[in-house]
């Protein structure tokens, strides 16, 4: 099957701190992904299609956290007995600089992979 996703995603064990819309105080998570367009996070909330979430998350190297809104574009219920639900997100606000820092942290990451792989 012939992948047709726009941006190249990657697994790494990123702590995210997330806040839905309208709810005070942020909530921990690992993603599962992430990608320069957006990421797929276990959440607590059974959350709609269309909902606003602030994101922030630290990269390695980064001098400064990433803070940015993203909207949820699917909902998946899992059987994950601290996050019942997955969430995939597209960011919409990011700062040139973030996508910068996200870009090459995701470049850095794929060479990385690909020497392990091929030692």
């Amino acid at each position: 099957m012939e992948d047709n996703r726009k941006y190249v995603r990657i697994n790494d064990d990123i702590k995210i701190f997330y806040q839905p819309q309208k709810i005070l105080g942020m909530i921990t998570t690992v993603l599962l992904n992430f990608s320069e367009g957006g990421m797929r996070l276990p959440v607590l909330h059974n959350f709609q299609s269309g909902m606003y979430l602030r994101l922030e998350f630290s990269l390695a190297g980064s001098m400064r956290p990433i803070v940015l809104r993203c909207v949820v574009q699917w909902v998946k219920e899992t059987k994950g007995a601290r996050f019942p639900y997955e969430v995939g997100v597209k960011f919409i606000k990011l700062d040139p600089e973030d996508r910068k820092t996200i870009t090459k942290y995701i470049e850095n990451f794929k060479n990385k992979d690909e020497i392990q792989w091929l030692d």
